[in-house]
């Protein structure tokens, strides 16, 4: 599932029209209607203020939310099963830590590494 379903069917389960949404986050509701539809793409940032204002998370519970949605979107996009228990927010980057590194942490085997890097190449090719 995708993060503007999530974000969809969230407000959806609790009950909320997009302008009574709005008034709580201080978004317009064409904004949070972009974000619902996938128009246009929540940064971090943005999906915590909606789900500590709109859905009254505190921030710790927004980010691990936001992670989990993350880790789905990948999975869902790259058809990869990612580990469940790494949460960006919690793990302090480093300069020296690859790209490889990073997936290898996250429970990917060299084949699935190499799968993601190619699909990182093709999009670099179609900009």
């Amino acid at each position: 599932m995708y993060i503007h379903e999530h974000l969809k069917k969230l407000r959806r389960d609790t009950g909320q029209t997009l302008q009574e949404l709005a008034d709580k986050v201080g978004y317009g509701t064409g904004n949070l209607s972009s974000y619902e539809t996938g128009k246009l793409q929540a940064k971090d940032l943005t999906l915590i203020r909606i789900l500590t204002r709109g859905y009254d998370l505190t921030a710790e519970e927004a980010k691990e939310q936001i992670a989990t949605w993350r880790r789905e979107e990948i999975e869902t996009k790259y058809n990869l099963p990612l580990a469940q228990s790494t949460t960006p927010y919690n793990q302090k980057s480093e300069k020296s830590s690859s790209l490889e590194q990073a997936l290898s942490n996250e429970g990917l085997n060299k084949q699935e590494i190499e799968v993601i890097k190619s699909k990182i190449k093709s999009l670099k090719k179609k900009k």
